[in-house]
């Protein structure tokens, strides 16, 4: 199998694997994940940038902050709480992170088309 990396090159995390049958095909069923990752004890979630909705948006549903890594998983994976808002950052079972109020598996306020990555990504973009 290959990896053909988008952004950063992480093999774990990439996506566009190809695998070898009698030439390279795409595959979106092969992934490289670590045995026993190793979560943050916190992430924090913040704004830099300057467009006016954008940062209405988020200060209304109050999205930013500090979120801690709980006792609980979701998905096998950490959840993570902002213990000021209630707010949770967690991975789906479809294997993306949100921020939601509700640990289920919906879109949330914002969302991390992550692959599955054990992590939210730096190299993604985050879905408001």
């Amino acid at each position: 199998a290959r990896s053909s990396p988008k952004g950063l090159p992480s093999p774990e995390l990439s996506a566009g694997w190809e695998v070898w049958v009698s030439s390279w095909e795409t595959s979106k069923n092969f992934k490289i994940l670590p045995i026993n990752p190793v979560y943050p004890m916190s992430y924090t979630v913040s704004y830099h940038g300057q467009k006016k909705d954008i940062n209405d948006k988020l200060q209304k549903l109050d999205i930013l902050g500090n979120y801690t890594k709980q006792s609980n998983t979701h998905d096998n994976v950490p959840v993570y709480k902002n213990t000021r808002t209630g707010l949770n950052l967690f991975r789906v079972s479809m294997g993306y992170w949100i921020i939601s109020p509700f640990l289920v598996d919906s879109k949330g306020y914002l969302f991390q088309e992550s692959n599955g990555s054990p992590t939210p990504l730096k190299n993604k973009p985050w879905i408001l």
